[in-house]
């Protein structure tokens, strides 16, 4: 494994010392309101670092679960690197086998900016051993992927393709295209950014699974983001990413 920086230790009664903590987004189910997930966004100072915030995600994963709050999933965006390659990949499941967290619970995001000779091997070795996967197209790689095995996987809406989508027929025929892609290969969708409460009714007047942005809530500290489950707090939940079924 590569050396890790060890990182100062700061002082938290000091302002100008404190080191910020990651954000997060809540991602909302559009036929039932409730948390389908929550994404996690690293502090500057990790960026990069899947593994550092693969760990804090799953710690604050465990709190919340001690606390009640139900929550299903985090989302993590892996960077091109870990992404692309198998053993930069592996000690992630090495993380999520510690903690003694169900896989199933992360959701692993592809980098919207991979060139198609990169390749999947990190997204699909993680996903044969059980986390969800995120996809940000169906090229090549991302249906092998698929057909390597009945992974659990959702795909992502571009955020370009939602700008005033209620509004211009022609990327609301993007997005239509892009859904209808999506239920021929048995997947849910995500549609990030999403700004408004109209481009959040008409995803869900189409079809789409699950939305993330300012219409739903901004980024927010931990505090803020367990208040906002705590709001949304039901007996159950629904898991939106199953396994799909073998080819």
């Amino acid at each position: 494994m590569p050396p890790v920086a060890i990182l100062p230790a700061a002082d938290p009664t000091h302002p100008a010392r404190r080191v910020p903590g990651p954000q997060f987004r809540p991602q909302i189910c559009c036929h039932t309101g409730q948390v389908a997930s929550v994404q996690i966004f690293a502090p500057d100072h990790l960026g990069g670092d899947a593994d550092a915030l693969l760990r804090l995600g799953l710690r604050q994963l465990k709190r919340w679960d001690d606390a009640g709050l139900n929550v299903p999933c985090i989302a993590i965006q892996l960077p091109l690197d870990v992404a692309c390659s198998a053993p930069l990949a592996l000690p992630l499941i090495w993380e999520i086998d510690r903690q003694g967290v169900e896989a199933r619970r992360v959701i692993f995001t592809a980098p919207d900016d991979r060139r198609r000779d990169h390749g999947l091997g990190g997204l699909t070795l993680l996903g044969r051993h059980g986390c969800g996967v995120e996809l940000s197209c169906l090229d090549p790689d991302g249906l092998n992927l698929l057909d390597d095995q009945p992974v659990v996987a959702r795909l992502r809406i571009p955020q370009g393709a939602l700008r005033d989508c209620h509004l211009d027929p022609g990327r609301g025929q993007v997005v239509l295209s892009l859904l209808a892609l999506a239920e021929r290969h048995d997947l849910p969708t995500i549609a990030l950014g999403v700004r408004s409460r109209d481009e959040h009714g008409f995803l869900a007047q189409l079809g789409c699974s699950v939305v993330q942005g300012d219409a739903v809530a901004p980024l927010l500290d931990v505090d803020g983001a367990t208040n906002f489950l705590r709001e949304h707090a039901k007996p159950q939940f629904r898991h939106l990413l199953q396994p799909r079924p073998a080819a």
